[in-house]
């Protein structure tokens, strides 16, 4: 199916998400945060969290350091700073951190995915007591080069622990986790042409890969820019079948598209779908429709012109997403706004030097069908590579933690 398909419209007509048949459109939503501000460095554009000291409270990890929770004041590093890049240079550090016990010692680990086209690594906590030292050196471990520019960490295989879902130099797939060597890589598709540029070039800055169970079946499928991949058998060693779709904005070349992808219901009709940005270096967030293995396109926001949900203006370069339940209501809502620099002004991007804005975008389901209501989150800081949403402080309500050239940044739902 075309991209053009019904809710997608601009300043001419009325997008059903975002105000319809000439009503005023949303009005912004009344969610609060308050900024906490870990450091002001360009170390990283990724950022985890998880348990790192066993003491039953959530901690944060970007780049060489991690933060005591709840209240995020006591850092500790565990490798080398790298260097810190002017606001303007690319990030050499961290694009994706995640967290789990890889070596199953009960100690949470950090995985530390790197620029796309490196290597990337796993950090092995040491325990107490020197977990909790100022500066120490975790035992480093290689996972393997990936490539695309984001990543998915989730239990694709279907064995009961997350895998991460990436690219490599020739294929995409996943990796699973290995304490002891490389970790073994499960091919999903091979590298597909890249519009007449040289592979080596063009593959490893690939946009938007995700996961999910699209078809129902209980099995996650595979997300990517441009389709959508679902196992024949019930195992990871059965063959893959394409779906192929191109989840992104109209005219994007197979390289471009969105940023991390989601499955999710919507609408609440029973069936999955796709929830991600639309072109990670230009204009677009939105989702698409499914109904029974097709898709239609509703965009929330689009480019300058657009009517986006709530009459906000328009950003570029929604380099970042994230897909949870932000206000407790029992529906996810989407995270994303303006990567900071995901690409510096002049090398193609439009408005890259614009307000670096970040949404909550509230799912509300009504007798009109569905619409998305922003929440301003904050218009300093901006977005990285990977971002998370969590309680953090224990209150029960979701909160924010950001990595990005600015530096790194929690915001705490009041």
């Amino acid at each position: 199916m075309s991209g053009d398909d019904a809710g997608n419209v601009g300043s001419s007509g009325a997008s059903p998400d975002g105000g319809s048949d000439g009503a005023a459109p949303t009005r912004m939503g009344s969610l609060t945060f308050t900024k906490k501000t870990l450091h002001m460095l360009n170390y990283a554009e990724g950022i985890g969290f998880g348990d790192f000291n066993n003491d039953g409270k959530v901690d944060v990890s970007s780049g060489p350091f991690w933060w005591e929770g709840p209240d995020f004041t006591k850092e500790h590093q565990y490798f080398p700073p790298p260097p810190n890049n002017s606001y303007t240079g690319m990030t050499l550090g961290d694009w994706a951190d995640y967290t789990y016990d890889v070596d199953g010692d009960g100690w949470v680990d950090s995985i530390n995915v790197m620029r796309p086209g490196t290597p990337s690594y796993w950090y092995k906590n040491p325990g107490m007591p020197m977990v909790e030292a100022d500066v120490s050196t975790w035992e480093k471990h290689e996972i393997g080069i990936l490539t695309f520019e984001q990543s998915a960490f989730a239990d694709i295989s279907g064995d009961g622990k997350p895998d991460l879902i990436a690219g490599v130099p020739d294929a995409i797939g996943y990796l699973e986790m290995n304490p002891t060597g490389l970790w073994p890589f499960t091919m999903v598709q091979a590298i597909p042409p890249a519009n007449g540029l040289t592979l080596d070039v063009a593959w490893p800055w690939w946009h938007g890969i995700g996961a999910g169970d699209i078809d129902g079946d209980g099995k996650l499928d595979m997300l990517e820019a441009n389709g959508w991949w679902s196992r024949m058998g019930g195992t990871a060693a059965t063959p893959w079948v394409s779906h192929p779709y191109p989840f992104k904005a109209d005219g994007l070349p197979l390289d471009r598209g969105p940023s991390q992808m989601f499955a999710y219901d919507v609408n609440g009709d029973g069936q999955m779908d796709v929830v991600c940005s639309l072109d990670a270096h230009g204009y677009g967030v939105g989702w698409f429709e499914q109904n029974k293995g097709t898709f239609t396109r509703h965009e929330i926001v689009g480019p300058p012109g657009f009517m986006n949900v709530g009459g906000i203006p328009s950003f570029s370069q929604p380099h970042a997403f994230y897909l949870t339940d932000v206000d407790g209501d029992g529906l996810k809502d989407m995270i994303t706004g303006k990567s900071f620099y995901a690409h510096p002004p002049g090398m193609g991007d439009p408005d890259a030097d614009g307000t670096p804005v970040f949404y909550v975008f509230k799912l509300i389901r009504g007798a009109q069908g569905v619409t998305w209501e922003p929440h301003l989150v904050d218009s300093v800081e901006g977005l990285g590579r990977q971002f998370f949403a969590t309680d953090l402080n224990g209150d029960g309500l979701v909160d924010i933690a950001v990595a990005s050239k600015h530096g790194v940044f929690l915001f705490f739902q009041q």
